[in-house]
């Protein structure tokens, strides 16, 4: 079933019924207004008995009437609400909601496994007025709302008036700053008529009788840092900061894979890795019997989301090796054919199999239980004897560690590969491997703990950019681990493609097909990788000078 989205731009206000809507005229970047009539919409909101969708200020509703009639999500985005639609589609009972497929996909990493159920009935006479500017363009909509909600869970009514004024078509009709100057124009104008700015975020929270429906009555919630850890200076709430922030990333990236969005695979192992290496980082700081369990589930998750994101890396290296082979080089067309069938459409086809089976595992119980218990665990973290560390003692002392590991792992590797021609023996890929997910690991660590303070501004946005309890020089040293990173990884991705060219020359050969674009690409990815292996000793010296610098700061 088709959806679409929309960025949704409004503010509320709360109006006496006695108030009149005001006329407009002068009002900034508005020529004059324009009515459009009144409808009746009658919705019904859903959410599972715990409030999940609540929680995360996502509303679901299915609504009849007006010229949006159909399911919407609302989901909380940077520059304003993000609204996805999708038809009514075949009547459905109250209690079966049928909740369209495009939408649920949406939000199932909320919702996981537990059922949908309606939690308000509400229904809207709404009076439409469009503000049109002077080339004659509906640039904002205020609507004149008289609600009647009941409250499902007791059957309690409640009954209000709010105006909602929204801007319509940003970045075509007007531009996002000159939309937020004439939101501001109107408000003051609403203000002067007698209105006040909403007491509650949506109409499902007025319904419910409450302001903010991400302050659930049980249970702490993504945004909440617990109120057991007050002083901002310690470990244990710094590493919560950071580890809820990981948590975010990782379920932002679930609802791109569910739709087979580019890269989103990716995204989401990544955030699977951030996850594991902060949860090993902070194993002093929490019950390391609880982490190490949390680290295994999400290794599995890595494992799932890997097989996938391997092959669609393999198919795209492959179409840009064919692309960069000289037309000239290839005697006719068959065997550049046969190679781009055999490389780029076969590995495709695996890569989308290998969705399927990581979608099957993200609709799981295993992977919902896991996103279960990794919410209990940012919200009542099970602490470790190091919890009460002061943040800055304890963190330097992980990350002295982390550099310590790292480190030993690159002089296994100068001792045994000879890294600076760029040779390396197969029997000796595994050195080359532990150093960089060590790498990995520490700048994964350093970017994790670069917060501010719990809930603060700069509070575990997992980039590295502030310099939190680490202190200055933390960025650098994250900054050359991620060099190391990168120049290993492109030797091993180096590697394992010409692995692979060599076992589809042999399949070619036996199936009777030319071999030779084939070897042309297998020697290139060699060289190739023979030359990151070689770059990779600027990137080891950089990492040192980088450590012995951040530790003389200590």
């Amino acid at each position: 079933m088709a959806a679409s989205t929309q960025i949704e731009i409004e503010r509320k206000y709360d109006a006496d019924q006695d108030v009149v809507v005001p006329d407009f005229a002068g009002v900034s970047g508005i020529s004059r207004a324009e009515a459009q009539g009144t409808v009746t919409l009658e919705a019904v909101y859903y959410d599972t008995e715990a409030g999940d969708l609540a929680a995360n200020r996502i509303t679901l509703r299915r609504r009849t009437g007006g010229k949006d009639a159909g399911w919407h999500a609302k989901l909380p985005g940077d520059a304003g609400r993000t609204e996805v639609h999708a038809p009514l589609g075949r009547a459905s009972s109250t209690s079966d909601p049928r909740v369209p497929r495009a939408l649920l996909d949406h939000v199932r990493v909320h919702v996981r496994d537990r059922p949908l159920v309606p939690v308000a009935r509400i229904s809207t006479t709404r009076t439409i007025i469009h503000l049109l500017d002077e080339d004659d363009r509906a640039i904002a909509e205020l609507a004149d709302d008289v609600v009647s909600a009941t409250e499902v869970r007791d059957g309690t009514v409640r009954q209000w008036r709010e105006w909602e004024a929204e801007l319509l078509d940003v970045g075509s009709a007007v531009s996002a700053a000159d939309g937020a100057r004439i939101l501001d124009a109107i408000e003051e104008r609403l203000l002067e008529a007698g209105a006040r700015p909403s007491a509650s975020r949506s109409k499902l929270a007025h319904a419910l009788g409450r302001d903010d429906l991400s302050a659930p009555t049980t249970g702490a919630g993504l945004d909440a840092v617990p109120a057991r850890f007050d002083a901002e200076h310690l470990a244990a709430p710094v590493a919560v900061a950071a580890l809820r922030a990981l948590l975010r990333a990782l379920k932002h990236a679930d609802p791109a894979v569910r739709r087979r969005d580019s890269e989103s695979v990716h995204d989401m192992r990544t955030g699977v890795r951030r996850l594991r290496s902060a949860l090993a980082a902070f194993g002093g700081v929490f019950d390391r019997e609880v982490s190490d369990d949390l680290r295994d589930r999400l290794r599995r998750l890595g494992s799932v989301l890997g097989t996938a994101r391997d092959l669609e890396v393999r198919a795209a290296r492959a179409e840009a090796a064919l692309d960069a082979v000289p037309g000239g080089l290839v005697p006719g067309t068959s065997g550049e054919n046969d190679a781009h069938s055999r490389l780029v459409e076969e590995t495709q086809a695996d890569y989308r199999r290998a969705v399927t089976t990581a979608l099957r595992f993200l609709s799981s119980a295993p992977y919902y239980r896991l996103l279960d218990d990794l919410d209990a665990f940012v919200d009542a973290p099970p602490l470790g004897p190091r919890a009460d560390r002061p943040a800055e003692k304890e963190f330097s002392r992980i990350i002295a560690g982390e550099v310590k590991r790292t480190r030993k792992r690159i002089r296994a590797v100068r001792r045994a590969v000879a890294v600076d021609d760029g040779s390396v023996a197969v029997e000796q890929e595994h050195l080359l491997h532990d150093a960089r997910k060590a790498a990995r690991r520490l700048r994964y660590t350093i970017e994790a703990m670069s917060v501010d303070a719990p809930g603060g501004a700069g509070a575990g946005t997992g980039n590295g950019q502030g310099s939190g309890p680490l202190g200055s020089g933390a960025k650098g040293l994250a900054k050359a681990a991620k060099r190391v990173q990168g120049a290993l990884g492109d030797h091993r991705d180096g590697m394992l493609f010409a692995e692979h060219l060599m076992s589809e020359s042999k399949r070619a050969h036996t199936e009777g097909e030319s071999t030779f674009i084939l070897g042309v690409l297998h020697e290139r990815s060699r060289r190739e990788a023979a030359d990151a292996l070689a770059g990779a000793d600027a990137a080891f010296r950089a990492l040192r000078k980088r450590a012995t610098r951040w530790r003389k700061r200590r």
